[in-house]
This record gives structure tokens, C-alpha cells and sequence, in this order.
């Protein structure tokens, strides 16, 4: 029998629940919330919130956010799993916009809010391509998907006093720019003051500082990695079957396990028809990404 792989003589879970007691030990707020993609990383995370204890969790309100037109089916079913393993039995699921039903559903007391979410147009992912061309960064180090489709719902979670304390799957060793962004964290705790706003942002990512293979252990200690079955079959979580940032080999790896299952057709249907609007488009980047992904789904589609 192997061994139980440790860090400093600790269980990962161990360590990474500890930093979650620290954090709501120093700022005692009633309040939590868990932003979960039903990926690895959110999944760890919310596995060190749930080990943290009772006292910690009393507090927690999971937000699940997909995106209507790119999530597939696969993604709900695996984010059920692991919430239901981790104790979290009750969802309630929304259609936002209009927005206010998600402050509702917090006043209501939600444990698990599922954001079925669209753009501030009330339009699904791929008709919001069709309005701005394919996601690419801002100077925000942002793409207008996660701000229409997560951050425009997250802004309307209640705050605490102006100060909202988030739980959040972010590691440094996932791109230079978040590094620089959580670049002057203590305890894996950073503050992100929304000026915009008036609003704080207190945040934590337990597994800010671990590996994508220590992230495995933890999950493993948790035993959640049974249920992550989408990263064997496809090699992503699928919150987003269509990511631009994606290698083109990791992109035609996940469209062949993914659109020929589930709601796969439906997305490959409502993919080509935004897809096809923009081949003519005189975005350089837009045009080459709508073009390759096409390449893609018609390859995979071809295929027996």
C-alpha cells in the first residue's frame, strides 16, 4: 500500500484547512462565499473550507456560476457530486439577469446558488460572441466572459459593512499574471478594493501556493478525485467546453470527448452558427480563433 504523501510531515488538507480557520478566526464575518466551477482547484478549495469545520461552514454560501451556451452538461452533474459529498445536499438554480434574484437568494439563506448565468443583455455565450467577437483579455487582465457571465452576478452578493469575504481556487503557478496579482499576500489572504464599487474584496485561496499534482493529493485525502472524471475524459472541468486561451491540442482533445455527449451537440450547433458570422470579421485575432474552432468541430464531427 502506498504511502500517504505529505508536505512537511502534514496532510495537505490539514494545512490548507488551518489557513481557512486563520482566516475566519481574524475577521469573524458571518458571511463567506465560495465561488465553485466544479473544477479541481474550486474543489479543493471548498474541500479545505468544509474540513475547517462546522463553525466554519455554517457561514459558507456556495456561488456555481455556468455559463448558458458553453458549460456542458457534464460540468453540472460532476459539480453535483462533489458538493453532495462535501455535505452541501440543497441548490437552489437561477436564471441571472435580471440580477436581483441572486441578492434575493442569498437573503434567503442559499447554501448553493446556481447562477445559471448571461450576459447583461440577457444573451447565452454564443450570442454575446456574435456581439463581441471572440474572449480575449482587457487591460484588466479579464475577458468580457468572465465579467458578463461570473463578475457582473458576484457584484450583487451582499457585502458586510462595504467588505465581502470570498474563498476563491487560485494558484500562482497558474500564469504570470496571477502572481502579479496576488503578488503582497499574507496567509494566502489578499484585498481587492473595488473603488467603482466602494466595495472590499477580502480574499483567500487556501491552495494559493500548491502545485496542480499537490492539488491531486488534496483531493485525494478529500476523496473528491473519484468524482472529477471530466479531467480523465476530456482534461477540463468543461465549465467552459470553448476557452480561446486553451492550446489548440487541449481544445480538440476536450471538443472530441464533448460534443458528441450530453448537451455537446447542442453546443457544437449554436457554436457554428456564431462561429460562421464572424469569419469576415476584420478583428485579425477573432477571425483566425472563429476559423480554427470551426477547423475543430467539423474535424470532430467527421470523425467515427
Amino acid at each position: 500500500m502506498a504511502s500517504q504523501k505529505t508536505l512537511f510531515g502534514e496532510r495537505l488538507l490539514d494545512i490548507t484547512s488551518d489557513v481557512v480557520r486563520d482566516f475566519v478566526k481574524r475577521y469573524d464575518t458571518p458571511r463567506i462565499y465560495v465561488f465553485f466551477s466544479g473544477g479541481k482547484d474550486s474543489a479543493a478549495s471548498l474541500a479545505s473550507v468544509v474540513y475547517a469545520g462546522d463553525s466554519v461552514v455554517k457561514r459558507v454560501h456556495v456561488v456555481y456560476n455556468t455559463l448558458v451556451g458553453n458549460t456542458h452538461s457534464i460540468n453540472v452533474k460532476q459539480s453535483r457530486k462533489i458538493l453532495e459529498s462535501l455535505g452541501f445536499t440543497e441548490f437552489e438554480t437561477i436564471d441571472s439577469p435580471p440580477y436581483v434574484r441572486v441578492t434575493a437568494a442569498i437573503h434567503r439563506g442559499v447554501r448553493v446558488l446556481h447562477i445559471r448565468a448571461r450576459s447583461r443583455h440577457g444573451e447565452d455565450f454564443w450570442q454575446s460572441v456574435k456581439r463581441w467577437g471572440i474572449p480575449v483579455k482587457l487591460a484588466s487582465g479579464h475577458r468580457w466572459c468572465y465579467n458578463e457571465f461570473k463578475e457582473k452576478h458576484w457584484d450583487r452578493l451582499p457585502a458586510t459593512n462595504s467588505y465581502r469575504y470570498v474563498v476563491v481556487g487560485v494558484k500562482i503557478t497558474d500564469s504570470h499574471w496571477r502572481r502579479k496579482r496576488w503578488q503582497g499576500s499574507i496567509n494566502n489572504v489578499k484585498a481587492f478594493r473595488m473603488k467603482s464599487r466602494g466595495r472590499t474584496d477580502i480574499a483567500i485561496s487556501p491552495i494559493l501556493r500548491l502545485t496542480s499534482e499537490q492539488v491531486w493529493w488534496l483531493l485525494e485525502e478529500a476523496g473528491l478525485k473519484q468524482h472529477l472524471g471530466s479531467y480523465e475524459m476530456c482534461g477540463d472541468s468543461l465549465n467552459c467546453t470553448f476557452c480561446p486561451f486553451r492550446s489548440t491540442s487541449k481544445q480538440l482533445r476536450v471538443l472530441r470527448c464533448a460534443l458528441r455527449i450530453g448537451n455537446g451537440p447542442e453546443i457544437a450547433r449554436r457554436a457554428q452558427q456564431a462561429l460562421q458570422s464572424l469569419r469576415t470579421t476584420k478583428d485579425t485575432l477573432t477571425r483566425r480563433k472563429a476559423n480554427e474552432w470551426l477547423q475543430q468541430i467539423q474535424h470532430v464531427l467527421l470523425e467515427k
